[in-house]
């Protein structure tokens, strides 16, 4: 099989598993026999509290802040109707550190926590210049979307929070 790039495809596949394979990259995936789970049942459709913030903005923040984040990677995110303190500590080194990105928020003010490697890797996957966050409080999910999308695409993105 020839890719799009014009790389050739060797695709190999047996009743568990399926490899493709590149000359720059292989992708193993395993096959799942059983019938796909109802993942929309766990997508929020009654998320109150919607954020509007710049990508890059938070993006960076996030970066600065989850340094000083611990072994759990938790990232604190304090929402008021004017902006979004992104904020990590490490107790055992007694270093914290704080960021603030400007946003447009319309609801409660809201402290929720989130894992930064997971929140940076729904990041790096948008290319619009805004994203709205929406949420309803600290311990449901999140629903990440672009504020631009490609036509014909839909984008949405689901973060689980971490307890604070």
């Amino acid at each position: 099989k020839v890719s799009e790039a014009g790389q050739i495809v060797a695709i190999k596949y047996d009743e568990q598993n399926a490899l493709f394979t590149t000359d720059s990259f292989q992708l193993t995936c395993r096959l799942i026999n059983s019938s796909y789970p109802a993942y929309r049942n766990i997508i929020p459709q009654d998320n109150p509290y919607h954020a509007i913030v710049n990508l890059q903005d938070v993006t960076r923040a996030l970066n600065k802040a989850s340094l000083f984040a611990d072994g759990t990677e938790l990232v604190k995110f304090d929402i008021d109707a004017s902006s979004i303190k992104i904020s990590a500590q490490d107790l055992d080194f007694s270093c914290s550190a704080a960021e603030f990105v400007p946003c447009s928020y319309d609801g409660e003010v809201l402290t929720i926590g989130m894992r930064s490697s997971f929140l940076a890797n729904i990041l790096k996957n948008l290319s619009s210049t805004d994203v709205e966050i929406r949420l309803s409080d600290p311990s449901r999910p999140c629903v990440i979307v672009p504020m631009e999308s490609k036509e014909n695409v839909d984008q949405l993105m689901l973060i689980m929070p971490m307890r604070l």
